[in-house]
This record gives C-alpha cells, sequence and structure tokens, in this order.
C-alpha cells in the first residue's frame, strides 16, 4: 500500500480520477449536498495525495535514484564518483575495491558507455541498513574493436546503508537470455 500511495502517483491518480468521476456521478443523479460535499472532499483529498506522494521519498525510491545515479557516473567515465558509492568491504568473486577499482578504470578507458536506460527495478528490503537491487540496463557501448546500439543486461547489487548513504558491497551480473554479459569479471579482468 505505501508503494501504491507514495512511490505511484500515476496509478494513484488513475484510481483518484476513477473515484472522482463516481462522486460525480452520483452528485448529478442526487444534486444533493452530501453527495456535493465528498466530490469537493474528493478533489481536496486526491490534491493531498498527490502532493504527499511527490514530497514524501521512500527507501525503495531513494536506492533507484541511487542506481541512476551511478549509471550517469558509468557514463561519465567518473571513476572516483564510483568509487565513493562502493564500501570498504566490496567483494565480488574474489575481486576486492581495488582490483575493482582497477578493472573499472580499464573497463571504462575501453568502453564508452552511452545512454543508459534503468527499468523493472525489483528492491528488496532485508532490514533498515541492507538492500538488494535487480534491475534491467539498456545502452550504448563504443569501442575501437565494437560498436553494439542497444546492450542488454541485467544487474543485482547488494547495498549497505552507512553514513546517510547507500553503499554497494557486491555487483554482479545477472545472466538472461538476450544479454551477452553473464560475468562482471568478464568485463573487468
Amino acid at each position: 500500500m505505501t508503494g501504491f500511495l507514495l512511490e505511484a502517483p500515476w496509478r494513484l491518480t488513475i484510481v483518484a480520477v476513477a473515484v472522482q468521476f463516481a462522486l460525480i456521478c452520483l452528485w448529478s443523479v442526487t444534486r444533493a449536498r452530501p453527495a456535493g460535499r465528498a466530490v469537493w472532499i474528493g478533489f481536496a483529498a486526491w490534491t493531498c495525495m498527490l502532493v504527499v506522494s511527490v514530497v514524501v521519498v521512500t527507501r525503495r525510491e531513494r536506492i533507484i535514484e541511487w542506481c541512476h545515479d551511478m549509471a550517469l557516473l558509468v557514463e561519465r567515465g567518473d571513476v572516483a564518483g564510483i568509487m565513493d558509492r562502493i564500501d570498504g568491504e566490496f567483494d565480488v568473486r574474489g575481486l576486492g575495491r581495488d582490483d575493482f577499482e582497477r578493472g573499472v578504470t580499464a573497463a571504462l578507458a575501453k568502453y564508452r558507455i552511452d545512454r543508459p536506460k534503468l527499468r523493472r527495478f525489483k528492491v528488496d528490503l532485508p532490514d533498515d541498513d541492507h538492500a538488494v537491487v535487480e534491475f534491467q540496463v539498456t545502452c550504448r557501448v563504443r569501442s575501437a574493436e565494437v560498436f553494439v546500439d542497444s546492450l542488454l543486461s541485467r544487474w543485482r547489487v547488494q547495498l549497505r546503508h552507512r553514513h546517510q548513504t547507500w553503499l554497494a558491497t557486491s555487483v554482479e551480473a545477472v545472466p538472461t537470455p538476450l544479454s551477452p554479459i553473464r560475468d562482471l569479471n568478464d568485463w573487468l579482468r
């Protein structure tokens, strides 16, 4: 219910329009004073719910925003910015934080990532300080040897909440049928 009320203003708008339409129909048939009040209360409630939905940012929305910010850093080739969002205890199958930084630096020097589009988010929040987010990315990849206009991949990132921000403790590629990316280590070594 929280996701519906706070994270999906367009869904809330659809339901509110349907309810408001029903209230207006009721008022137009009965022309009763209580039905007229219900119409005005409906408009006020709809406005309040939309304002709250836009103003309140949930943990799930912050995590999705974190993923979009990380994608922009990758697109810019900002290794320092990427590493600011990586936890000190980061580990991906024997690839520690320093090895990961060297791999990202080499990969972003070789490949140019453009127009990342993230979607199909699945956020799991087991407790207040941990999260697992899985999402799909479509982007353009260019290098001296290769050009892929629409590279599809799926990623799973484990996050830890520290010092008022989310930091990645693990990143892994999730194999999907249409994606050539099977393992993060293939791109970083």
